[in-house]
Parts: structure tokens; C-alpha cells; sequence
């Protein structure tokens, strides 16, 4: 049995409406992730440099590794894959609304083609949007995390006075 026009439509309409809410959520999802990311870097952070404890050598490098891998791995691996699967469904959505005849001219009036399409919406220029906010979130995290380890450390504080005894005239 071959589909009529009207269930065509009933299906893509429904394909479209999934696609949305799957976009919704992975780029929630990263946002998440980049804000509770900053917020646990920032937390550990403060913690260390409040704690006034001086951290030895093996350490700090342990702690700096540690958080680098874990880094490496949100920002590289598991972000990655979301923004791959968002730019999927970015895609998808794309090419639903062309089949529903979404970038007709002159389908939903004089100048509806520049509001709809997918270069107006950002959909193929700036695709993964979401992602360039969480991954910055999640850097400035790493940054002041491993600035605030590194205060603590013996090591990073004399090699900082020499480098400051260095460069001064």
C-alpha cells in the first residue's frame, strides 16, 4: 500500500517535529555539560587555592594530568559526538522542510524564502552553535583550574619568581 499525498505529509510533518525536539535536546544537553563542566573547575579551583595547602610536586602533576585527560576526553570525544549527531539532525531537518516545500518561492508569501531557509537560520554557515559557548565553558574551566593547581605547587611558584626575575629590567 502506497502512502496518499495527505499521509506523506503527516509523516514528514511528524519526522520534522522528532528531529526538532532531538536538535533541543543535544544542544541542552551540551550546554549542560559545558556549564556544570566550568562549574566543577571553578569549584575545585577555589577549593584549592582557599585551602591554602601547597601541593608537592607529583601532585600537582598528577591533579593537572588527570584533569587534562578528563579535558581531552569531554572536549574531543563525548562533545564531539554530540555536535556530530546535532549537525545530523540539523541535516535532517534541512532536508524534511525542502521535501514539505518549506523553500518554495513564494510559498508562505513575498520574502518568507529568506526567513526560512537554512543559510538565514544558520543551519549550514554557523551549524553546531550550541557547541562553540559549551566548549568555551568547558576551556576557561580547564584554564583556571590549571592556574589554581599550579599556584598551590612549590614548583610552578619558584619557577614563576625566576621567570618574573628574568624578564625584569
Amino acid at each position: 500500500m502506497i502512502p496518499g499525498t495527505s499521509e506523506k505529509v503527516s509523516i514528514l510533518i511528524s519526522a520534522l517535529e522528532a528531529n526538532q525536539r532531538g536538535l533541543g535536546a543535544i544542544g541542552g544537553r551540551a550546554q549542560s555539560i559545558g556549564l556544570g563542566s566550568l562549574v566543577l573547575l571553578l569549584g575545585a579551583g577555589g577549593w584549592l587555592v582557599q585551602s591554602g595547602k601547597t601541593l608537592a610536586d607529583d601532585q600537582t602533576a598528577i591533579i593537572c594530568l588527570g584533569v587534562l585527560v578528563a579535558w581531552i576526553v569531554l572536549r574531543f570525544v563525548f562533545m564531539a559526538d554530540l555536535r556530530a549527531g546535532f549537525l545530523a539532525q540539523q541535516k535532517m531537518i534541512g532536508v524534511v522542510e525542502e521535501r514539505l516545500g518549506f523553500y518554495a518561492e513564494g510559498r508562505f508569501g513575498p520574502g518568507a524564502e529568506a526567513v526560512l531557509s537554512p543559510t538565514a537560520r544558520g543551519a549550514k554557515k554557523g551549524a553546531g552553535q550550541p557547541f562553540r559557548s559549551a566548549t568555551l565553558m568547558v576551556d576557561i574551566g580547564l584554564i583556571i583550574f590549571l592556574v589554581a593547581a599550579l599556584s598551590r605547587s612549590d614548583w610552578a611558584r619558584a619557577w614563576a619568581g625566576w621567570a618574573l626575575r628574568q624578564f625584569h629590567v
